[in-house]
């Protein structure tokens, strides 16, 4: 799942969506340090409320992939989507099912940014309201260590806006490039746009039984 997928059930709880994003931002900051579930727990139990409810964000978001990524409809949605990715990776050195993984969970935003673009102005809002400085103290509080540039990277998410840009195909296929280099992947070309715009109606066909994996969701 991608950000808001994991956050909007939970708008105006501005600490416990910061939680939702934190395992998302931690793999861009520093990719070798994960928030264990076994940890959770006793940091949920934190004498600091506000770090509790951070940390219930972030138990909330390795539930939802759980939930999610086990689910039927997710496995015929990358089933399907993988067909449309293939054609185009053709001597491109990008595992197909990664990509195909991907593209499912920002297409799955990009339909839930499309149906409640007022939640989005409002989840925006709630991690503008948290302090980066504090978050990433309060993160290195959780991990035991400290995540060095985590306050950085939030300001630049919350100023970036990338939601915004996954309704049209070209954002889209540039904030797919980000992860790619990132990841040290090659570019993905101009043309994979059209496996985006062919997938989009693929994961839109799926947005309710996706949607219906989570846990309290109506």
């Amino acid at each position: 799942m991608n950000y808001f997928a994991h956050a909007f059930r939970f708008i105006g709880r501005p600490r416990f969506v910061t939680g939702t994003a934190l395992p998302d931002w931690l793999s861009v900051v520093n990719r070798r340090l994960r928030f264990r579930p076994q940890r959770l727990d006793p940091a949920a139990l934190h004498a600091d409320q506000n770090i509790s409810e951070l940390m219930a964000g972030i138990k909330q978001h390795l539930e939802d992939d759980s939930r999610f990524h086990n689910c039927e409809a997710f496995s015929r949605c990358l089933v399907a989507v993988l067909q449309e990715v293939r054609p185009f990776l053709n001597g491109v050195g990008i595992p197909p099912v990664f990509l195909s993984h991907l593209l499912v969970e920002v297409l799955l935003d990009a339909q839930l940014v499309r149906t409640r673009q007022a939640d989005v102005s409002r989840y925006y809002a709630d991690l503008e309201s948290v302090d980066p400085d504090w978050t990433e103290w309060a993160t290195g509080e959780i991990l035991g260590q400290s995540v060095s540039g985590l306050a950085h990277f939030i300001r630049l998410f919350c100023r970036e806006r990338i939601l915004f840009d996954y309704a049209d195909n070209m954002s889209l296929l540039r904030r797919l490039n980000q992860v790619m280099r990132r990841l040290r992947l090659p570019n993905l070309s101009d043309s994979f746009q059209e496996a985006v715009e062919a997938s989009r109606p693929i994961v839109t066909a799926h947005t309710e039984e996706l949607l219906r994996a989570l846990d309290g969701w109506a």
